[in-house]
Parts: structure tokens; C-alpha cells; sequence
């Protein structure tokens, strides 16, 4: 399968796996109302999704790497997002709202580690660039979904918009399956069990992955916190419309459409630390400015920036990782960076909620600020890695990347 084409059916379905994502985070406000439910109660809900994530993503990178059914763990991942979104909004009480929503995880875990490493080891000379091209589509999904669902919301009930949403899930898992055709079959490893558990050993006695798994959960920590609650903060305080408040939520992501691939190109060239660290002091700084003005045009310049640097460095990150660990387990890599990411990720909405029940909403962003101050001191420890002009090489099945 050619290049270009791999590599834009993966950003498309990375766009509707966030899509489906930050789409429901929006409809939270509205799950509130209709069951009463408190901030905490509310942040609980976005950590059930985390947590289930957070147990399957280690178990899912290695079954990429020991089976190397790509083409199907990534098509049935699509698709287990669009049935489960689909069940969220049949619901008929609290409890099974609870259970499906805390299902949705599994279909993102499985998504990442088949992605992500097959666009690594796809892509060797231009990893940042590949990885910022699939996080686009992340930053694509974040940004649409939060402005055509609040437009939606105007109009129809949470539950209608979940089952329209489902439609496009399940068409596309089926022209992925017939799009990537057997291209998954040219990652498949051909290592012995022995070897394989001995290389998923060395992921936890590697101190510099662990430092970047750190640096990667602090910062998701926050992005999970301001992604939870900055809707519920307009929506259920400011008593915003939906259709105002999904734009709100888009200037956040937004610009890191440009952003997201202009530091990715910037790290393949000058490195990873430099670019990591840049962005997560600015990303702390202006989260805290967030509650500072806490609405208006400052409010809203304030988010932009915020956009800007935030969602541009989980796939440089990923990147950085990826040329520290064996390049036949990148799946596992990557499951094991989302697994500690999901596991502290989960009970950073779920604290937020404590925090925004007992000082007030405008409470989460502060929090938020110092989950990302915390990521960014953490990157002054890492050391500048230089890659090796092998792993540089493009291989010459791979042809040159678009």
C-alpha cells in the first residue's frame, strides 16, 4: 500500500477516534442536568473511560507487536467507538450510562499502539513529522467536534447526536478495513516469545522512558482536566449556549492544527527536549491565566495560546520515546507510555471535581497549570538524544514520506 495513502487513512481515523472523544465531553454538561449529577460525579464519569483505557493499553501495544494485525485491531477499534458512543445515548439510567461510557476506552487504547508504531517504523527519518501528521488529526477531531456537536445541541437532545455520530464510526471502520489491505502484514515481527518478553522487561527498567512516561501522564493530566471542564465551566457557570461554548472549546484546539506539525518538523531538526520544554512552560503559564481572567477576550486569547503548545507535544514525546526503546516492540512503547498516561490521567477529572465542588469551577484550571508546571520542571532532567544515522534511514520498502 503506498505511503500517502497509510498515512492519511490513519489521520483520518485518529480524527474520529478524538472526535468521538471530545465530542462527549461537551454533551457532559448535559448528562449533569438531566441526572443531577455534582462536579464530582461528573469528573468520575470521564475517569471510568480513563481507567478501563489505562488497564487495556499495555496488553493492547503487545498484542500489536506479537499478532501484527494492524488492519484489524484499527478497524475494530473505529468501530467499537461508534457502537459504544451509540449505547452511551441509549442509556436508560445512570448505572448503564456508567458502564458504557467507561467501555468507550478500550477502542482509543487499541488505537494508538497499532497506529503510532506503524507510522514510527513507517516513517524512520521523519518520526515527528508522522506522529504530528496523526496527532493532526487528533487536534482536527478536538477542534470540529466541539463546534458541530454544540450546533447540534441546539437543536436536538445529547442521545440523537450520539447516535448520529455512530454512522460515520461504523462507515469508516469498513473502508479501513478495505483501504489498508495487507499492510499490515509488512510489520509483523517475526520475534520469539523469549525475546519479546525480554524487550517488554527492559520498557520497565528503562529510567529514561520512565521520565518521559512522567512528563507524558503530568501533562495528559492536565489536558484531561481543562478538556472536562472547561465545557461544564461554560455551559453549567458561565450558562453559555452550547453552540457558544463548542466555539470557546475550539479556539482551544484550533491552532494546534498548524502548531502540532510546525514543532513535530522542529524536533526531527533541533531535537526533542528543546521542543518539549517550550511548550509545556508556555502551557502552564497560560492555563493559570485562564483563571486569572476567567472570561472575555482575554479569557479567550489566553485559551488560543494555551491551544497552541499543549496538544503540540504528545506525539514529539512519543517520538522521543520511540528512539529509546527497541523498534520491535514500538507498539508496546506506545501502550506503555498511554497505560501509566490513562492510570494517573484517570484521577485527574475525578479530583478536579472534588476540588470544583468545594472551591468553586475556576478551581481546574489552577490545578491544571500545576500538573503541566510539574511535566515541564520534570523535562529539565531529560538528557538531548541524537538518533543514529541507521535508525534515520528510511527503509527502502518504505519509499519517501509524503
Amino acid at each position: 500500500m503506498k505511503d500517502k495513502l497509510a498515512l492519511s487513512t490513519l489521520t483520518l481515523g485518529h480524527t474520529l477516534v478524538h472526535w468521538y472523544f471530545q465530542g462527549f465531553l461537551l454533551i457532559v454538561p448535559f448528562v449533569i442536568k438531566e441526572f443531577s449529577l455534582s462536579f464530582t460525579q461528573a469528573g468520575l464519569l470521564v475517569s471510568y473511560r480513563a481507567i478501563l483505557g489505562a488497564i487495556v493499553n499495555i496488553p493492547a501495544g503487545a498484542l500489536v507487536d506479537w499478532l501484527g494485525k494492524r488492519r484489524l485491531i484499527l478497524a475494530v477499534s473505529i468501530l467499537w467507538s461508534a457502537i459504544i458512543y451509540l449505547m452511551v445515548g441509549l442509556s436508560p439510567n445512570y448505572l448503564i450510562l456508567q458502564i458504557m461510557v467507561a467501555l468507550v476506552g478500550i477502542g482509543g487504547s487499541t488505537w494508538h499502539p497499532a497506529a503510532m508504531s506503524t507510522l514510527s517504523n513507517r516513517f524512520p527519518e521523519r518520526r515527528g513529522f508522522a506522529l504530528s501528521l496523526h496527532e493532526f488529526g487528533a487536534n482536527l477531531g478536538d477542534a470540529l467536534a466541539p463546534l458541530v456537536i454544540g450546533i447540534m445541541l441546539v437543536t436536538i437532545g445529547w442521545r440523537e447526536v450520539l447516535g448520529i455520530n455512530a454512522i460515520p464510526g461504523i462507515l469508516l471502520a469498513i473502508a479501513l478495513w478495505f483501504l489498508m489491505g495487507k499492510f499490515q502484514e509488512s510489520q509483523r515481527t517475526t520475534m520469539n516469545f523469549s525475546k519479546y518478553t525480554a524487550g517488554l522487561k527492559g520498557l520497565f527498567t528503562n529510567k529514561l522512558l520512565i521520565k518521559l512516561s512522567g512528563i507524558s501522564a503530568l501533562r495528559t493530566m492536565s489536558q484531561n482536566v481543562i478538556n472536562t471542564f472547561l465545557p461544564i465551566y461554560l455551559i453549567n457557570v458561565l450558562a453559555m449556549g452550547p453552540d457558544r461554548a463548542g466555539f470557546m472549546v475550539a479556539l482551544l484546539t484550533l491552532p494546534s492544527l498548524a502548531s502540532g506539525l510546525i514543532v513535530g518538523t522542529i524536533s526531527d531538526k533541533t531535537g526533542r527536549k528543546s521542543a518539549m520544554a517550550v511548550c509545556l512552560w508556555v502551557s502552564a503559564a497560560m492555563m493559570a491565566l485562564l483563571g486569572v481572567f476567567q472570561q472575555g477576550y482575554l479569557f479567550m486569547g489566553s485559551l488560543m495560546v494555551l491551544g497552541l503548545f499543549l496538544f503540540s507535544v504528545r506525539p514529539v514525546n512519543f517520538a522521543y520515546a520511540m528512539e529509546v526503546t527497541p523498534k520491535d516492540i514500538g507498539a508496546t512503547t506506545v501502550g506503555f507510555i498511554f497505560g501509566l498516561n490513562t492510570a494517573f490521567a484517570a484521577l485527574a477529572p475525578l479530583a478536579a471535581g472534588i476540588i470544583a465542588d468545594r472551591v468553586g469551577a475556576i478551581s481546574t484550571f489552577y490545578l491544571g497549570s500545576a500538573l503541566v508546571l510539574g511535566s515541564a520542571i520534570l523535562t529539565l532532567t531529560l538528557p538531548k538524544v541524537v538518533r543514529k544515522k541507521e535508525e534515520a534511514k528510511a527503509p527502502a520498502s518504505a519509499g519517501k514520506p509524503p
